[in-house]
């Protein structure tokens, strides 16, 4: 069994996370998830094609949490390769954030260097 990274395995332990997985659809193909350790429920969707990170409501993290897991998704983006997606050897940052009944999305991009 191929061992975890080590920005992957922090990640899992500090938010207690576990990588779900990636979605084989094609249509999905740049997407991948993240459930909670205890009840498996998904917790996390990375869409990379969008450019947003979703985050369920009705998880346990507080705000100041949620703002820590987010950067540090971002921080990591050049090693998404191991959770299937595309590494980012660019910085990223949050364009926007909104909000519906079931989620917080949080939209990134490539900081742009004037």
């Amino acid at each position: 069994m191929k061992e975890k990274s080590n920005w992957l395995d922090i990640f899992e332990k500090q938010y207690r996370l576990i990588f779900f997985g990636k979605n084989i659809q094609k249509q999905y193909e740049n997407v991948s998830y993240f459930s909670h350790c205890i009840d498996k429920k998904i917790v996390i969707e990375i869409d990379q094609d969008k450019k947003q990170i979703s985050m369920k409501k009705d998880n346990c993290f507080r705000n100041d949490h949620q703002d820590e897991l987010i950067k540090y998704l971002l921080v990591n983006s050049n090693r998404w390769n191991q959770i299937g997606l595309k590494k980012i050897d660019k910085s990223l940052r949050i364009i926007n954030i909104e909000s519906n009944d079931y989620f917080t999305i949080y939209s990134f991009d490539t900081i742009k260097i004037h």
